[in-house]
């Protein structure tokens, strides 16, 4: 089983929707929004994306897409994000860009001059990924398996 996040369809497996993660975006902390509780979308529309490349992750770079779009604005290119961490350390050095984390994820990361705020109204689902179909009947213990219950 493995978890994915905003991908609606899989082949040959069946997506059990389980919960909505909230985003939270990274911007330097210097930037005025950084002074923000929580950040509109509509506000980032003059920050350039540090956004992974279509190819590395199309249900998330498309989710973005859409809800810029639905902001009213179409979000400004800024330089490729490659790793987290790359793209942390970039926006805490360089000129303002931003880009958008699940906020799980930006709760686990220790980075100076960057500032995580909630990015309102806009989640991911969050899915396990399992076989289709219903539920089979549990493994079977191996023989001799009352002779070493503490094994299985």
């Amino acid at each position: 089983m493995a978890f994915v996040r905003a991908v609606t369809t899989a082949p040959g497996v069946e997506l059990l929707p389980s919960w909505q993660d909230p985003l939270t975006v990274a911007l330097p902390a210097t930037h005025p929004l950084a002074a923000q509780p929580a950040i509109q979308r509509r506000q980032l529309s003059a920050i350039p994306w540090r956004l992974a490349a279509r190819d590395d992750n199309p249900p998330f770079h498309d989710m973005i897409l859409r809800a810029c779009a639905d902001a009213g604005f179409q979000p400004l290119p800024g330089p490729p994000s490659t790793t987290p961490q790359d793209a942390l350390a970039e926006i805490g050095t360089g000129p303002p860009t931003r880009t958008v984390l699940c906020t799980a994820a930006a709760g686990l990361i220790l980075v100076h001059r960057v500032a995580f705020r909630p990015l309102a109204g806009l989640t991911v689902q969050t899915c396990p990924e399992v076989p289709p179909g219903p539920p089979g009947p549990p493994e079977p213990a191996p023989p001799l398996a009352h002779l070493h219950p503490d094994r299985y």
